[in-house]
């Protein structure tokens, strides 16, 4: 199956947001009705395709559109086969097929819509990042920031620092997590894991690469360690469900 087109960018916004169906609590409900997704977290139920209508479509949403992708090989997969269902006016759910994974579908996809950007990178400490994060008023009125930034555990503080790790999702050595300032909600959440980084003492385990904001394409979802370093180092941009969450408006 082709790959959904990348489309042409509008203004300031994002392109696509990708949510990894496999690595998130989330299930798709075909029915006769219409079709749905969901998430079951805590007891809660919450109705996803409302959730990404809120972030994709016309401005001032922060994405152009949202697709959910699917395993081919998983449950849901198999049931989607070659079809691709509307969830909303630009959001979509589809799965894989050939045999392909979702992962590399994924990374193809970041690849493709970073291609030629050679997103350049300053190092930067925690401390510097918060500072930068908190910024000039005129940075913080801006609709998309200048600048977002990728933080990598670099090794240690696995048992001092382990609520931190899995909070931000870097529950590994080479873990990558992103702080991506494109909403007021993950703006303000952004700048508390900047804050913990920093006044914990955690910054010295990690190394913080500040990018350029403006060659930013498409940001991944999902909460596999090792598809969001991929990710990020294809050029793209990847969330945890607890920033997705955020960006969706739902803590």
């Amino acid at each position: 199956r082709a790959l959904p087109p990348m489309g042409r960018r509008e203004g300031t916004r994002l392109e696509l947001l990708v949510v990894d169906g496999c690595n998130l609590p989330l299930s798709l409900q075909l029915r006769d009705d219409g079709q749905r997704l969901v998430s079951h977290v805590d007891g809660r139920k919450e109705d996803w395709s409302m959730l990404l209508a809120a972030t994709a479509g016309e401005e001032p949403r922060p994405f152009s559109r949202a697709l959910v992708l699917f395993d081919g090989h998983s449950a849901t997969g198999r049931v989607l086969a070659d079809r691709t269902v509307e969830l909303g006016s630009a959001v979509s759910a589809s799965a894989t097929a050939n045999g392909q994974t979702a992962d590399d579908a994924i990374v193809l996809l970041v690849a493709r819509h970073h291609a030629g950007q050679g997103a350049s990178a300053r190092e930067l400490t925690a401390h510097e990042a918060l500072a930068r994060l908190r910024g000039s008023r005129e940075e913080q009125a801006q609709s998309r920031p200048s600048r977002w930034y990728v933080v990598r555990r670099t090794g240690g503080g696995e048992r001092a620092y382990a609520r931190l790790w899995r909070r931000l999702g870097l529950v590994r050595v080479e873990a990558c997590a992103a702080l991506l300032p494109v909403t007021a909600s993950l703006r303000a959440q952004a700048l508390v894991d900047a804050a913990h980084l920093a006044a914990a003492g955690a910054g010295g385990f990690v190394a913080v690469d500040e990018r350029e904001a403006e060659p930013l394409r498409m940001v991944v979802a999902t909460d596999d360690v090792l598809l969001a370093r991929r990710v990020m180092d294809a050029g793209g941009a990847s969330l945890t469900w607890r920033q997705l969450r955020a960006l969706c408006g739902c803590d």
